[in-house]
C-alpha cells in the first residue's frame, strides 16, 4: 500500500506539475491596450496642400492675369509683349522685328481667360522654377521669354532663357498663337 500511495503521490506531482506547465505555456498573453483615442486638441495637423501658394509678385500690376514677353537679341529676334488684364483688356507692344510695331489693344471674353488659366494649370505652371536654366548660367545672345500667370490669389513669373521643360516652351508657343489670333486695333496715344 505504501508503494501505491507513493506512486499516486508521484503521479499527482507529475500531473500537477505538468498541468501547471501546460497552463503557463498555453495561457494566451493579453493583447496590448488600444492607443488612446485622440481628442480634438491631440489631432494631427491637416495635410499640407500639394500646390505651394506663391502669392502675387510685388512688381506686377495687380490687374494683370497673364503676359508673355520675348526680349530682343543681338540679331533679328522678334521682340514684343502681350498683357492680359482682369477686365478682359489685352495690350500688345511690338518692339522690333515684328509685323506689328508699336502699341495695339483688344478685348477678350471670360472664356478666353479661362482657356489660358486651364492651360497653365495643365502644365502645373505655378510649380515651375522662376527661371531657366536653373542657376546662374545664361546665354546673353539668346532671347528670354518671360511669362506671367495669375490663378486666383497666386501669380508667378517665369523667365526662360533656354533649357526649360518642353511643357513650358509649348505653353509659350500656345500663348503666342492665342494672342496673335486676336483682332488687334492700333492704340490711341
Amino acid at each position: 500500500m505504501k508503494n501505491l500511495f507513493f506512486i499516486a503521490s508521484i503521479c499527482f506531482l507529475v500531473l500537477g506539475c505538468s498541468n501547471k506547465t501546460s497552463q503557463t505555456t498555453t495561457q494566451a498573453v493579453p493583447p496590448p491596450p488600444p492607443p488612446p483615442t485622440p481628442t480634438l486638441g491631440d489631432a494631427p495637423p491637416p495635410p499640407k496642400p500639394t500646390t505651394k501658394s506663391v502669392g502675387i509678385p510685388k512688381d506686377i500690376d495687380p490687374d494683370l492675369v497673364a503676359s508673355l514677353r520675348r526680349s530682343p537679341c543681338f540679331g533679328r529676334c522678334p521682340a514684343y509683349t502681350y498683357e492680359l488684364f482682369a477686365d478682359g483688356k489685352v495690350a500688345y507692344f511690338g518692339e522690333s522685328h515684328v509685323q506689328r510695331l508699336g502699341s495695339y489693344t483688344t478685348k477678350v471674353d471670360a472664356a478666353f481667360m479661362k482657356r489660358v488659366a486651364d492651360k497653365a494649370l495643365s502644365i502645373k505652371y505655378l510649380a515651375l522654377s522662376e527661371k531657366y536654366p536653373i542657376g546662374d548660367v545664361a546665354i546673353s545672345d539668346v532671347p528670354t521669354v518671360t511669362t506671367y500667370i495669375r490663378i486666383g490669389n497666386d501669380g508667378k513669373k517665369v523667365a526662360n532663357n533656354y533649357d526649360a521643360p518642353k511643357e513650358l516652351t509649348a505653353f509659350e508657343e500656345w500663348l503666342d498663337v492665342e494672342f496673335d489670333g486676336l483682332k488687334w486695333e492700333a492704340a490711341e496715344h
